[in-house]
């Protein structure tokens, strides 16, 4: 089980922000970012109060599964950026026949289904099903992988895969099932963490309702590699939004350790891309 140091995130977010600022002229700001730098490296990461924690990487399916739980009550601002953004692509599609892959405990699933849509929400994780039927018990729920989705071919206009792809070792064999389920004329939207995010150091990670912080193991790729999964499976582009972290999403990005650095983290992370939201066309 990874052992890691927190105070390495608060650090690194320190660094960041100075990166970010080295060019700006600003000299005052800059020597607040390098004090950051040298304080949190001296008290936090080196010092008596630097401590470490144990955060396990988990597959994918048991991740969820230890996440089901806390998953709809725990602040999660990727969620907050994303979901309007992705229910906005899918606005002037007339009511028809949907599905929500990784569809996890049903957010997605349960505004299809006020819109109008008959819905089939498939997720591999028993336990995020259990929560999805509790909130949507009219909803037609089926366990399956990405991978082999339990649907007919052709047998809708939406599909929808959210938050998911990046925890598979290969992206195209979901793209394929997903232009597999929808028949021509429909549209198929995707969303992830942003690519750029998981390389400054983001991932799946949350504490369940034990305490116990974990992550669920994901694999970085660039923008294009998701629009080429795309294409290969035989989808075409619409449209492709990277909406950025706002000074109000930062606290909870950073979680406990916000309060180490505040400026840092701002300075770091406001205005880069939070989230990668592609929509597609089924041809």
């Amino acid at each position: 089980m990874p052992r890691v140091r927190p105070g390495a995130y608060a650090l690194g977010m320190a660094g960041v922000a100075l990166v970010r600022g080295w060019l700006r002229g600003d000299a005052a700001r800059e020597e607040e970012r390098a004090e950051d730098v040298a304080r949190l490296l001296r008290d936090v990461y080196e010092g008596a109060a630097a401590i470490e924690v144990d955060i396990p990487e988990l597959e994918g399916q048991p991740g969820y599964g230890s996440w089901a739980a806390s998953y709809d009550t725990a602040p999660n601002p990727l969620i907050q950026i994303e979901e309007p953004l992705l229910h906005n692509l899918l606005s002037d599609v007339p009511p028809g026949d949907a599905v929500d892959a990784a569809c996890g405990t049903g957010r997605h699933t349960g505004w299809l289904a006020a819109q109008g849509h008959r819905v089939i929400g498939v997720d591999f994780s028993p336990e995020m099903l259990a929560a999805a039927r509790a909130k949507h018990p009219a909803i037609d729920f089926r366990e399956g992988p990405l991978t082999a989705l339990p649907v007919d071919t052709a047998s809708a206009d939406i599909g929808i895969c959210a938050l998911a792809l990046m925890h598979l070792p290969d992206m195209l064999p979901a793209f394929a099932e997903l232009a597999r389920a929808v028949r021509s004329g429909g549209r198929v939207v995707v969303s992830d963490l942003h690519p750029d995010m998981l390389l400054l150091g983001g991932g799946a990670l949350f504490e369940d309702p034990g305490g116990q912080y974990a992550m669920v193991r994901s694999h970085h790729r660039s923008v294009g590699a998701y629009i080429e999964s795309a294409l290969a499976a035989g989808l075409t582009i619409r449209r492709c939004l990277e909406p950025r972290w706002q000074p109000d999403h930062v606290p909870l990005v950073a979680g406990p350790l916000f309060a180490l650095a505040p400026e840092a983290f701002l300075d770091a992370l406001v205005g880069i891309p939070a989230a990668l939201i592609l929509a597609f066309d089924r041809p």
